[in-house]
């Protein structure tokens, strides 16, 4: 894990570059005076922060204040098919069978199938426990662990969530893994995954950032380089590979 924590100690500062806009005005819950305090942080990165922050301390553990969890996923989180107000989408449910197997530490092929959606509910809920895992994350985070694995070991992989980055489908790094390591590639079981990455982004933010900032900051990290920093590395590799082929 050293390996790969120096690797992504270079990329620090990037999360200050962090773009995910939102408007405080529509934030269920939140008084006049916690959305200005939001609103005072100088940057995405800072009011982020301050947004998972308050309302972690505001909804007290809660998973099943629907009009909040409506608006981290389909307002903030821009997943629109994730209906949780449509009482026959069946979601209010599977949000209850989350927080359930969340607390038994496995989950089900279902509820890891929408993972980016209920991740996103857990990060403001509980966001010292659990972080959000999407496509842009684990894109991140299986380049970094392909190229810092030790020599003749194959590293385990996340397995991939549906994604919408067509920038990232461009370069599939599902395909990548594959032509390294055809078929002795190995993800985890989509079971267990899901802690399996939370328990290494707490590992690797005590060390990366030593405290300064709260653990999901290098969530927020993985997600910024995924489709700049990550991506350009993947089509600089891309185009030596091209020239040396001529």
């Amino acid at each position: 894990m050293e390996a790969l924590i120096e690797r992504i100690r270079k990329y620090k500062g990037e999360e200050q570059n962090y773009k995910w806009p939102f408007n405080v005005k529509d934030i269920p819950l939140l008084n006049p005076t916690e959305k200005e305090a939001i609103n005072l942080e100088h940057n995405e990165f800072k009011k982020t922060l301050a947004l998972r922050e308050i309302i972690s301390r505001k909804i007290n553990g809660s998973y099943t204040n629907y009009d909040l969890d409506s608006w981290i996923v389909n307002v903030w989180g821009k997943i629109g098919n994730f209906k949780i107000k449509n009482e026959n989408s069946g979601n209010k449910d599977k949000i209850i069978d989350f927080k359930k197997h969340l607390d038994q530490g496995q989950l089900t092929n279902e509820l890891f199938s929408t993972i980016s959606s209920l991740s996103k509910i857990a990060s403001f809920v509980e966001p010292n426990k659990y972080f959000i895992y999407d496509s842009r994350v684990t894109y991140s985070l299986n380049w970094l662990l392909l190229n810092t694995a030790e020599k003749d070991k194959i590293p385990q992989f996340f397995p991939f969530p549906n994604g919408r980055n067509e920038s990232l489908k461009n370069y599939d790094m599902n395909v990548i893994l594959h032509l390294k390591y055809k078929d002795e590639i190995k993800f985890y079981d989509k079971k267990y995954a899901y802690f399996e990455y939370c328990d290494l982004i707490k590992a690797m933010s005590a060390k990366v950032y030593e405290e300064k900032y709260p653990a999901y900051a290098l969530e927020m990290l993985l997600f910024k380089i995924a489709d700049t920093e990550i991506l350009e590395e993947i089509k600089q590799l891309v185009q030596l590979i091209l020239i040396k082929s001529i």
